[in-house]
């Protein structure tokens, strides 16, 4: 991930994960090329309904799709 510039990064943690440890996904971010975004859920290592919505919109916007 530390070469993936110019390609954008969207990087998805839930804060009730019980398989990495917080830090983990902090050192995982910050290895990351720029342009980048880090989002935070309330979800567990699958992540929810909100993350999934979140990763559709910004996957649209990305492509440059149209997104309902």
């Amino acid at each position: 991930v530390s070469h993936a510039a110019p390609s954008s990064l969207i990087y998805q943690f839930g804060t009730q994960d019980t398989y990495y440890a917080t830090e983990t996904f902090v050192e995982f971010y910050n290895a990351g090329s720029e342009p980048k975004n880090i989002q935070w859920y309330e979800a567990d290592h699958y992540l929810n309904e909100k993350a999934r919505l979140d990763r559709e919109k910004w996957l649209s916007e990305k492509l440059e799709l149209k997104y309902n």
